[in-house]
């Protein structure tokens, strides 16, 4: 689940086909959660963990120019978000549609 910006929301390995790096809550690296685990790691004395999670979500905002809600949880060379929207219909058993959005910008 580890990046080289940080932790995503779900392992890419383990997901059943469900991760997706550009997704709200399926593969995406949020900043704020980032952080409450470093913090978590430093209280529990792992400080380099801590520390490298601290300076990634530093490093993706200066590289951003932004500092975004989530990033994207892919492991590439530069942090990215999403610059898209995505939305799927999704059929009903009662043979109406349901709208499921699976992808955002922060």
């Amino acid at each position: 689940m580890g990046t080289p910006w940080g932790v995503r929301t779900l392992g890419s390995r383990q997901s059943y086909d469900h991760y997706r790096p550009d997704a709200y809550h399926n593969g995406s690296i949020w900043l704020f959660d980032n952080h409450a685990m470093a913090r978590g790691f430093h209280a529990h004395g792992w400080h380099g963990v801590g520390t490298w999670l601290d300076e990634m979500i530093v490093q993706a905002c200066y590289d951003l120019a932004m500092f975004p809600e989530f990033i994207r949880g892919d492991s590439k060379a530069r942090p990215l978000v999403t610059e898209y929207t995505a939305d799927v219909a999704l059929a009903r058993p009662d043979g109406g549609t349901q709208e499921n959005r699976i992808a955002q910008p922060p």
